[in-house]
């Protein structure tokens, strides 16, 4: 065999070894390798009439199943890891039927510089470069997206590329399971499903040390710079002009806990998040807001089981909040 013929040999077997092991790891992490998981919520005989849009905050945030039964049709919605406007303006467009659009928003889901790994998967790349450059972004925020279209592809071998800190998540919560601390301490991920919030416990019983670890990779995560001026702007103009068109428009701005406010929303965090939803709110007039994150209650850590989502007594409260609200507009 010559030379080069032992070179490929040997290059295809590293490949080969390297991504079945990327694979198994990917597996045995449970990593998330779907970008998009269809949520339904409502009896399968009834019409979609609806759609619930956003990140993780709302569907946890709201119990859409109840409100389904309470309507007497369905609502379509659909889970993204770290999903955001820019994702759900693409999957807004699949349900043509919708008479009734919800979008839920906070200050951690706008911010652009939080971005979904998934987002080349669901953003075609002609669009994500016009978005981009529409939006005037500086060359380093653009080369953080743009290097997920190819990274896209590379993932087909290696499931685990550019998810270092995927593993080392994973890694952690297999080695607490081996010591038992799964019941004592609950997994931190936000794993979606068409079921109603099961999280009872809250973060202010947390010890201190869980919090500054949670506080400390939510800023390893690029969740702790913000910026409202982006593509996501835009993205959000678009969802809520479409929505508009469609019919009834809501916008749910969904809370912080307290010690996520109290960590990342600055004055002038706050002021520019602000400032953005007036905006949305002049463009879009039409539009119901519905400010969760105006309810003193949810001022407590007891209504969070993580840093940004509401825990099962919250999702309650926040349900019945939006029902009064919709009732009083004469909505539904």
């Amino acid at each position: 065999m010559s030379r080069k013929k032992q070179l490929l040999v040997i290059v295809l077997s590293v490949l080969a070894i390297t991504s079945s092991v990327s694979h198994f790891a990917a597996r045995a992490l449970h990593f998330r390798l779907a970008p998009v998981s269809p949520l339904s919520f409502g009896e399968t005989n009834l019409p979609v009439r609806a759609i619930a849009a956003g990140s993780s905050l709302t569907f946890y945030g709201i119990n859409w199943t109840e409100l389904s039964r309470a309507w007497g049709f369905r609502v379509q919605g659909w889970a993204v890891p770290a999903g955001s406007v820019v994702e759900m303006e693409m999957l807004q467009r699949e349900v043509t039927s919708a008479q009734f659009t919800f979008l839920g928003v906070g200050v951690s889901d706008l911010n652009d510089n939080y971005v979904s790994d998934y987002r080349a998967d669901i953003v075609p790349f002609s669009k994500g470069i016009r978005e981009l450059r529409e939006a005037q972004v500086d060359w380093t925020f653009a080369r953080k997206v743009l290097a997920q279209y190819p990274l896209k592809y590379l993932r087909a071998i290696y499931p685990t590329a550019g998810r270092s800190m995927h593993v080392m998540v994973g890694v952690r919560e297999v080695f607490r399971n081996l010591r038992g601390r799964k019941a004592a301490e609950p997994n931190d991920q936000a794993v979606l499903t068409s079921e109603s919030n099961t999280h009872g416990e809250n973060i202010g019983s947390w010890p201190e040390a869980r919090i500054l670890r949670n506080i400390a990779l939510t800023r390893d995560s690029a969740g702790g710079t913000f910026s409202f001026h982006g593509p996501k702007r835009d993205a959000l103009f678009r969802f809520l002009e479409h929505g508009k068109a469609q019919g009834k428009m809501v916008v749910l701005v969904f809370p912080e806990s307290p010690f996520y406010e109290k960590e990342f929303v600055t004055e002038k965090v706050r002021a520019d998040f602000e400032a953005l939803l007036a905006e949305a709110q002049q463009r879009t007039p039409e539009a119901l807001w519905v400010r969760l994150d105006r309810v003193p209650e949810f001022k407590s850590a007891d209504y969070y089981w993580d840093l940004v989502h509401l825990n099962a007594p919250g999702q309650a409260q926040a349900t019945q909040i939006v029902r009064k609200k919709l009732a009083a507009a004469g909505i539904l």
